[in-house]
């Protein structure tokens, strides 16, 4: 018995593109998304939480987003003198760039 190999495309979604995303697209795509994913839940929970207790868990979530920045941009620094660091476990393709 013979099989029939033949690829089937999708009606919907078509033929599957035969190139890759490059790197700045894949972060475009990753900010867009997660941008869009707080934008769109912003309102709701602001909703539930009331206008003070959600501006100050903006300000939290934003502090802490710049303190964690701080601390990868620390430790990027550190990967300079140091042969391994936490920065070079996660982002080590990138970090000899």
């Amino acid at each position: 018995m013979e099989q029939d190999t033949e690829v089937i495309a999708t009606p919907l979604l078509g033929s599957l593109p035969s190139r890759r995303a490059s790197k700045l697209q894949t972060l475009g795509n990753i900010i867009v998304s997660v941008v869009g994913t707080g934008l769109v839940g912003l309102p709701f929970a602001f909703r539930i939480a009331g206008w003070v207790a959600g501006m100050l868990g903006v300000a939290i979530a934003g502090i802490s987003t710049y303190y964690c920045m701080l601390l990868l941009v620390y430790d990027l620094h550190l990967s300079v003198s140091v042969s391994f660091s936490v920065f070079d476990f996660f982002f080590w393709k990138w970090s000899s760039i």
